[in-house]
């Protein structure tokens, strides 16, 4: 009792730490929440809705494989297994997906905004503020859009591991920005 009593405060102070100094965290998942109640998936919605509603992605697969994005299908997949094996409805988990997402790519522009420009910490967070604040997120409803977030997200880590002096690190940012090449124009971002 004692020993979880301790590790609580432990992670409780890290917590607090990480919110201190990344407050944009806050601000993101309250943007992000209204894409929970906004009703999703228009793009392409009837083919993903009727594959997991049937339970067979098929026709999904055959789609995503002609379209060379596989590491789209991958996350879809992974989202039927979750969808299956769980409570929660497909619906929710991507949009819990995506939200995460729009919250990794706002910390990843923040990152940039001290590497690049050298921002002290309140900058970095004021851009993070920018991008998310931006009022294009509602489209991020469709499917396909969170799946490009998501791609576009990773090209951004990918480069920034990429740069790193640690030969691992480096080649973990290359198999990154190679998952990012699902979305085609990663290829001239890149």
């Amino acid at each position: 009792k004692y020993f979880l009593l301790i590790w609580t405060n432990i992670i409780l102070k890290k917590l607090k730490t990480f919110i201190k100094r990344n407050y944009f965290v806050i601000f993101a998942i309250f943007s992000g929440i209204p894409i929970f109640f906004l009703p999703g998936s228009y793009w392409d919605a009837a083919t993903l809705e009727y594959g997991f509603v049937k339970e067979n992605l098929s026709g999904i697969e055959i789609w995503y494989r002609e379209a060379g994005s596989y590491f789209q299908l991958v996350l879809i997949n992974l989202i039927f297994l979750l969808d299956k094996f769980t409570f929660l409805s497909h619906n929710f988990l991507f949009d819990l997906l995506t939200v995460l997402a729009l919250i990794l790519f706002c910390y990843e522009i923040k990152r940039y905004a001290k590497i690049v420009f050298e921002f002290d910490n309140y900058f970095g967070n004021l851009c993070a503020i920018f991008i998310i604040s931006f009022p294009v997120w509602h489209t991020l409803v469709a499917f396909n859009l969170g799946l490009y977030l998501i791609c576009f997200y990773l090209a951004l880590l990918g480069y920034r591991l990429l740069i790193s002096k640690k030969l691992l690190i480096s080649l973990i940012g290359i198999i990154v920005i190679l998952l990012s090449f699902s979305i085609k124009s990663n290829f001239s971002f890149i």
